[in-house]
């Protein structure tokens, strides 16, 4: 009789186990998106529309990141002219970097963070060097780190970067890392990721917002999420959201397929490729992704859970064909947009009127824009 009230005991004890681990594991909410089906639309107030100057001094290719801090905004090409851009609130141009080697110059512009304790704008310059400069771009210093390496980046605190780039060996490969800018040293690394997706650099998968971080992992249908008041040193992301794209999401078989292989099943329509970039606000987050080589962004209501898809929102004619860049306190976003697609936008809408003088070869226009759900 001892024995069987023993065992009754234990298998009560593992079954107890086993229930908390699996809430423990599975303590994320699951968000079903079905692109196909039929969704309420939001109220979308477009607040202002800013024409970037276009001049021999200013030629954007294509915008990377922008950031809006004091009635200005900095903008970052990363792949065509290659440098950070100054514009006031207007759009129109006050300075840019240098490109070169000597003090202050950039040779290869990597990354930009502000500061906004000590307003200060740091730029990192691939592979050891940070420039600093003040909110006008005005040179102060440069500091050589020498074993820093970033893809993307954000400032969690004055002193305190969570960076992008892959550390460690083959076997113990870790995505994201903190590092201490005034010790020059790495705080911790963390998220493992296969060695065989280290060469995909997603834009910007880090977004820091009222004390929390949420993170993405190349090729992961999951957001992760750090709170700020844990620990630097002993830090762990939790799963937070599993975006469930259904026959579109990305699974096992398809990464044993191969990188090219996915890609190219994303091109065709097949499956979705996130989060290229994600970003908060007090109601929404925001993240980028790809599908039919496309890149498309979808809002998601903390509140209510539903979401908003781009392509609807430009079907429904309450935006501009667009690309989603940063979220903004309360419910306001942050995007920019072709010219071209500007002037169609127009020519759908009666209410919003493009400048005469703007043309289609002239720099991106960014958009801020208010969200309310009905």
């Amino acid at each position: 009789m001892q024995n069987s009230r023993s065992a009754i005991y234990v298998y009560a004890f593992l079954y107890t186990f086993l229930v908390l681990s699996s809430c423990q594991e599975n303590n994320y909410s699951t968000v079903h998106i079905d692109l196909n089906g039929t969704h309420s639309q939001p109220s979308i107030e477009i607040e202002q529309m800013i024409f970037l100057e276009t001049n021999d001094e200013v030629l954007i290719g294509e915008i990377h990141k922008v950031r809006h801090y004091k009635g200005k905004y900095y903008v970052m090409d990363l792949f065509v002219s290659k440098n950070l851009f100054l514009f006031d609130s207007f759009g129109e141009f006050i300075t840019s970097l240098q490109r070169g080697s000597g003090p202050g110059e950039i040779e290869h512009f990597n990354e930009f963070f502000i500061d906004e304790v000590k307003e200060l704008v740091y730029v990192y310059d691939y592979p050891e060097k940070i420039h600093v400069y003040d909110l006008y771009l005005n040179y102060l210093y440069s500091e050589t780190h020498e074993d820093l390496k970033i893809r993307s980046a954000e400032l969690l605190n004055s002193d305190t970067l969570i960076l992008n780039w892959p550390r460690g060996n083959s076997d113990s490969l870790e995505l994201y890392s903190l590092y201490v800018i005034s010790e020059k040293r790495y705080l911790t690394s963390f998220m493992h990721i296969n060695e065989n997706l280290t060469s995909i650099a997603n834009s910007s998968p880090i977004s820091v917002f009222d004390n929390r971080i949420l993170l993405s992992r190349t090729f992961d249908n999951f957001l992760y999420s750090i709170k700020l008041e844990e620990p630097m040193e002993s830090i762990q992301p939790q799963k937070e959201y599993y975006f469930d794209f259904g026959h579109l999401a990305i699974t096992e078989q398809d990464l044993i397929s191969g990188v090219g292989a996915t890609y190219d099943k994303s091109r065709m329509g097949e499956k979705i490729v996130p989060f290229y970039s994600i970003s908060e606000n007090a109601k929404f987050i925001s993240f980028n992704f790809s599908l039919f080589g496309v890149d498309n962004f979808m809002i998601y209501s903390k509140e209510t859970g539903k979401y908003y898809y781009s392509a609807d929102l430009f079907d429904a004619g309450l935006l501009p064909v667009c690309r989603l860049n940063n979220a903004l306190f309360p419910n306001r976003f942050l995007a920019f947009a072709q010219p071209e697609n500007i002037v169609q936008f127009e020519n759908a809408n009666s209410s919003y009127k493009v400048p005469e003088e703007v043309s289609v070869f002239d720099n991106p226009c960014l958009i801020v824009f208010s969200l309310e759900e009905n």
